[in-house]
This record gives structure tokens, C-alpha cells and sequence, in this order.
């Protein structure tokens, strides 16, 4: 497996909510890219952080893993059918997904939860069940080889287990 982890950068998107996954991958040598709805900068929020976007969305090949962040712009992404089509793809095509915070509404939106359980920002648990996920109020949530997270740190947990599984080749137990 090609241990590649890509995040979705867009402007107002949750700094920590992209940067703390991308780079803890990358802390364990994975290669990482930022991609988009289109290349070039974008200009996240809490702390106000810059992201190069190298790649699009539409040139999105098979990751293992995409991060999908919350931010202000989470609806635009909902609403955005080359975004959803893209997260099915990689889905498909095997790959790990990481919804975090109001990115898990996007996941949703894509038909990745429906019916399973999931959790995300505290504030848009009403939308995500909407959407059709069975909403969790943990943390961190896993349905196959879709991770739900209410926040950056519990997303990070997500990694880990993700990193150990690509390394020993097996699903890994989530630790209690």
C-alpha cells in the first residue's frame, strides 16, 4: 500500500483540524499533500495558518488516507459534488477517511455514514444525524474504514491506529 495521506485545504478550514493529522502521518514517514478545489494558497483559521494546495481534487488519485477538516466553509464542501465524488472514490478504492469536527459532515454528505455511527462537532451533531449517520457522542468513532472525530486530538488517535494498521497489515483494536 502506497502510504499516502492527503487533506482537503480550503479557505477557512480548522487549521489544527487539517495540520494535526497531516502532520502526525507525516511524522511517521508518510508522504503528505494538501489538495483542493483548486491549486495554490488557501488560508485556514484557529491559529490563522496559510496551506499550499498542491494537488486538486479531480487529479485525486488513490490516497490511503484523506483528512477531511471542519471549518467555517464545511457546507460549500457538502454542497460540492466533485468534493463528494472524490471522497466515494478514494472509499472505494480502499482508502482510509478521517472526518473531523464539521468534516464529518462532509463524509456524511458523500454517503459514507449512512446509517452508521458517527460523531463530529458538538455544535452540528443535529445536521450529521440529518445527514443520516447514528450519532455517537464519543470522541472518536470508527465504522470500517471511516473515523469520525469531534475534534484535532481525537483525530489523532484515528492516525495512530490507521499508521499500526498499514504497518502490521491488520485491523488493530481500538485501545479502551
Amino acid at each position: 500500500m502506497i502510504r499516502e495521506a492527503v487533506g482537503i485545504a480550503f479557505d477557512g478550514v480548522a487549521s489544527r483540524d487539517l495540520s494535526m493529522p497531516i502532520d502526525r502521518f507525516a511524522a511517521n514517514r508518510w508522504s503528505t499533500v494538501y489538495v483542493g478545489r483548486g491549486e495554490g494558497a488557501v488560508h485556514g483559521f484557529d491559529p490563522l495558518r496559510r496551506f499550499e494546495v498542491a494537488r486538486t481534487l479531480s487529479t485525486l488519485m488513490r490516497p490511503a488516507v484523506v483528512v477531511v477538516p471542519g471549518g467555517f466553509d464545511w457546507r460549500s464542501l457538502a454542497g460540492n459534488e466533485a468534493v463528494l465524488e472524490a471522497l466515494r472514490r478514494s472509499a472505494t478504492s480502499g482508502a482510509y477517511v478521517i472526518g473531523v469536527s464539521t468534516g464529518a459532515l462532509v463524509v456524511a454528505a458523500a454517503g459514507l455514514l449512512g446509517d452508521r455511527h458517527a460523531t463530529g462537532h458538538w455544535l452540528a451533531l443535529d445536521d450529521l444525524a440529518a445527514l443520516g449517520a447514528v450519532v455517537d457522542h464519543d470522541p472518536l468513532v470508527r465504522s470500517g474504514k471511516v473515523f469520525t472525530a469531534s475534534g484535532a486530538l481525537a483525530a489523532l488517535d484515528a492516525v495512530d491506529t490507521i499508521v499500526a494498521e498499514v504497518l502490521w497489515g491488520r485491523e488493530v483494536a481500538p485501545v479502551e
